[in-house]
């Protein structure tokens, strides 16, 4: 009897410790409130800092490991301050690559991390998924565009293709127009502050985008040259050529009309994917609009869509920003229009070579 009392409460204990650890994983594993699908977007990431309170440091997924703040010497401090650039060379040296920061109580002032807080935009990070009470943010390498050289040259670029010039190789371009980054870039042509049309294209460079977002403006206008009423050469002696950088910053996990225009700022506009087309409205359309929730279902109604197709499971909604890169300006004259063309000639080559 001894001896099955002793067996009894041995086999008591294994159950109750098979319970206790069930129980702390269901406890680890329950949803935490406000987060979303967070910790399917949390898989494989690393390791993370955690910018958050201890219910949101429950948070776990496979191939992730969540960082406190307080086990990473100096990280605190440079959150606290306003050097963007300092706190993402600091992450980097720490081989964190992204940040989840806790955006139920914005902060005020303007460091980096109330910034975060408010779903302002923030060089060196770029959000990849908004939930109600907390965000996950990418950090990128800075994007730094060398202006003297190649910022203005990539507006020429586009103005001497939509001239009717042969366009010049992708592997033509300086390493760093074609080096491999998925982005999309816009071209645009403007009559004085009034946008006559623009195109953007996804690509694998900039180099890459830039020449096929160009050609969807070449072929566009000469479909329409009756309606447009001239000649897109003509038209682009009195036109400004832009080339822009859209970059998405956040995919939203509850696209309601009150996290839609929270975290669409001045600087975002807001689109969405459905099947494989993408449609957006850009910044100054979201402010004619009103809101971001505004320009949304703005957008629904011009492409179809009824205002219900927000709740599909195959329609994601995601904010973006915009970012100039380079412009080339009209010629005010005959007389400037050589050296116009001079300067034009010398930013070409100075992108693509002699």
């Amino acid at each position: 009897m001894v001896g099955h009392s002793k067996y009894t409460g041995i086999g008591v204990a294994i159950v109750l410790l098979l319970v206790a650890i069930a129980s702390g994983w269901m406890l680890a594993r329950r949803a935490v409130p406000g987060s979303g699908d967070m910790r399917e977007h949390l898989r494989d990431r690393g390791r993370v800092l955690c910018v958050c309170g201890d219910d949101l440091g429950r948070l776990s997924a496979h191939g992730t490991t969540l960082v406190d703040v307080a086990d990473l010497s100096g990280i605190g401090a440079l959150l606290d301050a306003t050097d963007e650039r300092a706190l993402t060379s600091a992450l980097a040296r720490s081989h964190i690559a992204h940040v989840l920061i806790d955006t139920a109580q914005p902060l005020r002032g303007r460091s980096v991390i109330a910034r975060l807080s408010r779903l302002e935009r923030v060089s060196g990070f770029v959000g990849v998924y908004l939930a109600p009470s907390l965000s996950l943010y990418a950090v990128r390498p800075w994007f730094t565009l060398d202006e003297a050289r190649f910022g203005d040259a990539l507006a020429t670029v586009a103005r001497r293709v939509l001239m009717g010039d042969v366009p010049p190789q992708p592997s033509s371009f300086p390493e760093q127009l074609r080096s491999e980054r998925v982005v999309e870039v816009m071209v645009r042509v403007s009559d004085g502050d009034r946008p006559r049309m623009w195109r953007s294209a996804r690509g694998s460079s900039i180099a890459n985008a830039l020449l096929v977002a160009t050609h969807a403006i070449f072929d566009r206008w000469r479909e329409r040259e009756h309606a447009m009423q001239e000649s897109l050469s003509h038209a682009l002696a009195r036109m400004n050529v832009e080339v822009l950088l859209l970059e998405e910053d956040g995919a939203f996990d509850e696209p309601t009309a009150a996290a839609i225009d929270r975290a669409i700022t001045l600087e975002h506009g807001v689109g969405y994917t459905f099947r494989d087309a993408w449609e957006y409205a850009l910044p100054a359309q979201v402010r004619v609009d009103g809101s971001g929730s505004k320009a949304l279902h703005a957008l629904f109604a011009a492409h179809s869509l009824p205002d219900t197709a927000i709740a599909r499971d195959d329609l994601r909604v995601y904010r973006f920003s915009v970012t100039l890169l380079g412009r080339s300006l009209a010629p005010v004259s005959l007389a400037g229009a050589g050296e116009d063309s001079r300067a034009g000639i010398a930013s070409w080559r100075a992108v693509t070579g002699p």
